[in-house]
């Protein structure tokens, strides 16, 4: 019992004896039952180490609020996209973008950036404790 046998091409173990025929299960999953002289002792396979695999999903490091203030406008905007990409990887549906007011050329760049955003539902104006005009709240 629980020898590793041939018989013949097919491989199996003797899971039961019973008046001089021997049960083997093959590795197909059949059963068969045959004689003694028909089987072949084989060394018991080693049995395959298991492959442990831990997938991690990456972090997402997205923030709720960008600060823009002070940069040049190609600058705010790759860093806008950057900041929108890293807040849909992190699941937010709606983020702050803080450009200032000043004379409102940086704000102007980013609406019409936004406006074309494939991934930007809607934006306007933040509340007044949160910027008022000088930050949009995007939603995404």
């Amino acid at each position: 019992m629980g020898d590793f046998v041939a018989y013949g091409k097919l491989s199996g173990e003797i899971v039961a004896v019973s008046t001089g025929l021997y049960s083997v299960a093959l590795e197909n999953g059949l059963k068969i039952k045959v004689k003694a002289e028909a089987l072949k002792l084989k060394p018991k396979p080693k049995a395959p180490s298991p492959q442990v695999q831990i997938k991690q999903k990456p972090q997402a490091k997205g923030q709720m609020r960008l600060d823009l203030c002070g940069l040049d406008t190609q600058e705010a905007l790759e860093q806008a996209q950057d900041f929108l990409a890293n807040a849909l990887l992190a699941g937010f549906e709606e983020v702050l973008i803080v450009h200032g007011k000043g004379k409102g050329i940086l704000r102007s760049a980013l609406r019409e950036w936004l406006k074309k955003h494939p991934k930007v539902l809607d934006f306007s104006d933040a509340p007044y404790n949160l910027g008022g005009s000088g930050a949009q709240v995007v939603k995404i």
